[in-house]
């Protein structure tokens, strides 16, 4: 199976090789609002860990949102307790006829012999979990036997301090990501856990190796590669292989129980092949608590038995799985966010240009900074143009100077940059009634500078705002 590498074209060459991390959602959301005529403001806030997290401020005349990743600092509390406490949700959700896994909620005292009994009652396989988890972190899914659930139980309470855990059935099926803004599912993701499909030649490492190397084209997942570690070589083992093993053309060797990205799982774009069914269970879900605003509703679907089973409800939904899938169309999540909260701004024009957030992080990490504002773009409904200039006398660098700074004091973003001998290469933003051949006409009046025009192309991809000397 190959996996597409393609993102929206109003987002190529806007984000580093990193992606920001996990701080995309953050430049993602307040990119499209300031794109659409909203003030942006970066804040920092010292944690009780002493770590300096960035939140934004997003402002269109009387409406101020801010956020903190893309949950919306003003969600109410109510909300919030209801989806971290995992308890809550799946009590909640059991209220309204939603299925959701049978299990426990069960304390760091509870006994051996109750876990026994509990487990007899759900009988195998189980899964463990932190009621207030996040990021699959310390979830456990798929213990085969007693004594295993035994050890993840101590490790849970004794290394990690977890003292509030759900025991339930481990639902056999594939996972899916809906995401919501307000009542609507505007795309799903299915994720898969860590594995490879074999192609008759090659040995299970190098189809790892394979994997890894589509993985890293990918910003969400770059840096999240499958690992050869103890639990791929117990499932190798487990399944009578080896890494040196060819798997068959077509077999499917899951590596790892869980589906969690960060573990190596793939994320696998079917907005448009999920039942309505599903979906119409996922807004059932949503539109049961009252005052949500995003969402990640997580749900298992068994294409064998046809249960749907509804897992958690996010309420701050990774953006980037739907906007950078490794398979499948990409979705625009973050355009419908913005409709959300600023609806009179629904069919805004859409800039092409975009900030810099490494530098405002930079500018944030100093101490003596607290707030970066961006203010509303002047200028929106611009075009975008390639040309390639000739000129007849003086030094390249010093016109290429002159023009940059031309261009900045009349608000043109852009670039510019040697094409060859005696040309310069142009790609600059103007207003749709300007022209380029009256722009060069004003600079050479100003400076004296005689440029020739030679050709001139429309382009729609993205600026960086301000105006540089690219070399």
């Amino acid at each position: 199976m190959d996996y597409m590498v393609d993102q929206l074209s109003h987002l190529d060459g806007v984000l580093p090789p990193d992606g920001y991390n996990n701080r995309l959602s953050v430049y993602l959301i307040a990119l499209e609002a300031w794109r659409r005529g909203v003030s942006v403001q970066f804040f920092v806030k010292n944690e009780i860990n002493k770590r300096r997290m960035i939140y934004y401020k997003l402002k269109y005349k009387d409406t101020v949102r801010s956020f903190q990743l893309s949950e919306s600092l003003q969600l109410s509390k109510t909300v919030k307790k209801l989806c971290r406490d995992k308890n809550k949700t799946k009590r909640h959700l059991e209220s309204i006829g939603i299925d959701t896994p049978k299990g426990f909620n069960i304390d760091n005292h509870v006994t051996s012999s109750m876990l026994k009994d509990m487990c007899n009652e759900l009988s195998f396989p189980v899964t463990i979990k932190p009621v207030d988890g996040q990021s699959g972190r310390g979830v456990y899914p798929n213990i085969k036997c007693f004594d295993d659930l035994l050890d993840v139980f101590n490790y849970l309470v004794n290394e990690l301090k977890y003292h509030n855990l759900l025991l339930e059935e481990y639902v056999q099926g594939e996972e899916h990501r809906f995401f919501g803004v307000g009542n609507e599912i505007v795309a799903v993701t299915k994720r898969t856990p860590a594995h490879v499909v074999g192609n008759g030649k090659d040995t299970i490492n190098e189809l790892i190796k394979h994997k890894n190397r589509l993985k890293e084209k990918n910003v969400l997942v770059y840096n999240k590669k499958i690992k050869v570690d103890h639990e791929v070589n117990l499932n190798l083992e487990n399944n009578n292989y080896s890494l040196d093993s060819i798997l068959p053309k077509g077999e499917m060797l899951k590596l790892r129980e869980k589906s969690n990205i960060s573990s190596g799982g793939d994320h696998i774009d079917v907005t448009d092949e999920i039942s309505e069914e599903a979906k119409i269970l996922a807004q059932e879900a949503i539109k049961s608590i009252e005052g949500i605003e995003l969402s990640g509703v997580d749900m298992i679907i068994n294409p064998k038995t046809k249960r749907m089973c509804i897992i958690e409800v996010n309420t701050r939904p990774m953006v980037g799985l739907h906007l950078f899938p490794l398979e499948g169309k990409p979705r625009d999540v973050i355009k419908p966010i913005i409709d959300f909260y600023f609806p009179e701004l629904k069919n805004n024009y859409r800039s092409n240009l975009y900030f810099d957030f490494k530098s405002i992080q930079s500018t944030l990490n100093n101490s003596a900074v607290s707030r970066v504002t961006l203010k509303p773009l002047r200028y929106r409904n611009e075009k975008v143009e390639k040309h390639i200039i000739e000129f007849d006398n003086g030094d390249i660098n010093k016109i290429m100077f002159k023009l940059k700074s031309f261009c900045i004091l009349n608000n043109i973003n852009g670039y510019v940059k040697e094409h060859k001998q005696d040309q310069i290469e142009m790609c600059c933003t103007m207003k749709k009634n300007e022209s380029i051949i009256g722009l060069l006409t004003e600079f050479h009046i100003k400076y004296n500078y005689k440029l020739n025009l030679l050709k001139s192309d429309p382009l729609n991809i993205p600026l960086l705002i301000g105006f540089r000397i690219v070399r």
